[in-house]
């Protein structure tokens, strides 16, 4: 017999039918087809078609690449993960 903590746990979503859940588990892709479906501002914006996440990421990066052409890859690669997280969490919206 298994207990709890032997059996593994698995999250389903849109991208991938199932995977572990666990740190570094998600696979390539996911997190940007994820963030791609989620809404900046929880969808409160005018236009037919959302604001993502993703485009928000995209141009941050792109912006941050703009106002500092030396920046490292890494650090490029920072901005453009700044809210890699809202493909599990959503929008984590803030007054600022």
């Amino acid at each position: 017999m298994t207990g709890a903590a032997d059996q593994a746990t698995s999250v389903t979503n849109l991208t991938q039918p199932s995977f572990p859940a666990k740190p570094g588990a998600t696979r390539d892709g996911m997190s940007g087809s994820g963030l791609a479906r989620v809404a900046r501002w929880n969808g409160q914006t005018v236009g037919e078609h959302i604001f993502s996440v993703a485009q928000h990421s995209l141009l941050v990066e792109a912006f941050s690449g703009e106002l500092q052409p030396e920046l490292p890859a890494a650090s490029r690669l920072t901005v453009l993960l700044h809210d890699a997280a809202e493909y599990v969490l959503g929008d984590v919206i803030s007054p600022f």
